[in-house]
């Protein structure tokens, strides 16, 4: 008895296709063929799928503007006696440098990690990981999803306190969802266009045309959901979330997917423990 498989690609090389897996089965002087079809996760879609995967694991956001720094105490409390180490895995080099000072010593010690921005680094999250390793037993000891998030100068450093709930928002309602978001939420105080186009194609990952983002904020107003004031600004007049979010046509929504400043994480083990290497109020 022998079993072999062939695997065949439709012609037209669609992307979403199956996969047909044909099975010849050989016994008794009888050849049987079964075949399968596998589908296949379109690339855009499995990109979406690692991205909300590394943002709903990230329990931390480092804000920077370009030519910033921050310094994070880090205590590395155990196994007691060990050497143990910090490792900054995945993090992006392009646009800043981290600093491990130190990288390893006996446990229980304590590390300062300095991140700063490269002048002119491209706005943007960042995921990156700090592994925590035993170097006594050369095992993992624990992960610590980050995000790395550079700011253009003309955005409000709060944005990184919602900037996952934004990326989610965008996932699932695409612009006229975030833009209800930003002027309800983060200016609370009134949105010019310029605010509105900045911070929206932080969150998108890519940049949009004047012509786009004013089609769509006119849309909104027509549908009751913002104002646009003498001066300018944009103003909600849904203050429920629920309510304004009810509104907006899901039929018409496109999701652009992110570009290169919105950077996948790097898989975690399922069998490495995550430990909160920070203290809380870092994370809040």
């Amino acid at each position: 008895m022998w079993l072999l498989f062939r695997a065949s690609l439709p012609n037209n090389c669609d992307s979403s296709a199956p996969i047909i897996i044909v099975f010849y089965l050989y016994s008794n002087g009888v050849i049987t063929a079964m075949s399968l079809a596998v589908k296949r996760r379109p690339v855009k879609a499995e990109e979406a799928r690692q991205e909300e995967i590394a943002s709903n694991s990230m329990r931390i956001i480092l804000a920077l503007y370009p030519g910033e720094r921050v310094a994070l105490p880090l205590a590395v409390n155990g196994p007691p006696g060990h050497r143990v180490g910090i490792h900054a895995r995945g993090f992006p080099q392009s646009v800043a440098s981290i600093n491990i000072t130190p990288k390893s010593s006996v446990a229980p010690f304590t590390s300062e990690i300095e991140i700063r921005a490269n002048e002119g680094a491209t706005p943007g999250l960042y995921y990156f990981d700090l592994q925590i390793i035993d170097h006594t037993k050369r095992r993992v000891l624990g992960i610590e999803p980050l995000g790395l998030l550079i700011l253009s100068r003309n955005l409000p450093r709060s944005i990184a306190r919602h900037y996952t709930e934004l990326r989610r928002i965008y996932r699932e309602l695409g612009a006229q969802g975030v833009l209800w978001y930003l002027i309800a939420k983060v200016y609370k105080s009134g949105a010019s266009f310029t605010e509105l186009k900045n911070a929206y194609e932080l969150i998108r990952g890519r940049p949009v045309r004047t012509s786009t983002l004013a089609v769509i904020l006119r849309r909104m107003i027509r549908k009751g959901l913002i104002m646009k004031s003498e001066d300018r600004l944009y103003y909600p007049l849904v203050t429920r979330q629920e309510v304004a979010f009810s509104r907006i046509d899901r039929k018409r929504i496109r999701i652009a997917q992110p570009g290169r400043n919105v950077k996948s994480a790097t898989k975690e083990s399922s069998s490495t423990p995550r430990r909160e290497l920070f203290p809380r109020t870092l994370r809040d």
